[in-house]
């Protein structure tokens, strides 16, 4: 069963970089068929620009693990946080 992990994304000013996501594919626990896509950890500095970096980078995450075959993908978040908002209008299900 394939497994497979990467930092999707780095956007960069000119004093470096001001965000990024990793985005990891594994076998579900209880059924070592299923790929699983998880974005555990992603985060992108405060400025103007911040959420449309966020969705984009979130947006590279779940596309990368799509195409490796993920048949569900989490994105850990609080979801009382602003993130929380922009996921739904994504289309994700808070859980």
């Amino acid at each position: 069963m394939q497994r497979a992990a990467a930092v999707v994304g780095a956007p960069r000013e000119d004093d470096g970089s001001v965000g990024y996501a990793a985005a990891f594919l594994h076998p579900h626990l209880n059924s070592q068929n299923v790929l699983m896509g998880q974005v555990p950890t992603y985060f992108v500095e405060d400025g103007p620009w911040r959420g449309s970096i966020m969705v984009a980078l979130l947006r590279n995450a779940i596309e990368w693990l799509w195409a490796r075959g993920a048949q569900n993908v989490d994105i850990d978040t609080e979801y009382r946080h602003s993130a929380g908002q922009m996921l739904e209008r994504m289309g994700f299900i808070p859980v």
